[in-house]
């Protein structure tokens, strides 16, 4: 298995929000541990992955998924009642 290090940083050590670091500071460091699936099966789903009408990348994936994204203005918890 491979390991990415440094994807986020905080702004400083006083604020403690997240935020994303270009790809290219990023360190990557191959075969730290015995991997979960072959490399083979992992380029093979990234391709299915990413297909314009199959992936996440297509518009059917994105039209199932915003509604999802804004859950907090249609969900409201249920009533309590005594």
């Amino acid at each position: 298995g491979h390991m990415v290090q440094n994807k986020t940083g905080t702004v400083s050590y006083k604020v403690h929000k997240q935020v994303s670091k270009p790809k290219e500071n990023g360190i990557k460091v191959e075969h730290t541990h015995e991997p979960l699936v072959s490399q083979e099966v992992w380029d093979a789903v990234q391709r299915l992955d990413n297909h314009p009408s199959k992936g996440r990348s297509g518009q059917r994936w994105q039209q199932w998924t915003s509604g999802w994204r804004n859950w907090k203005s249609w969900w409201s918890p249920p009533m309590r009642t005594r």
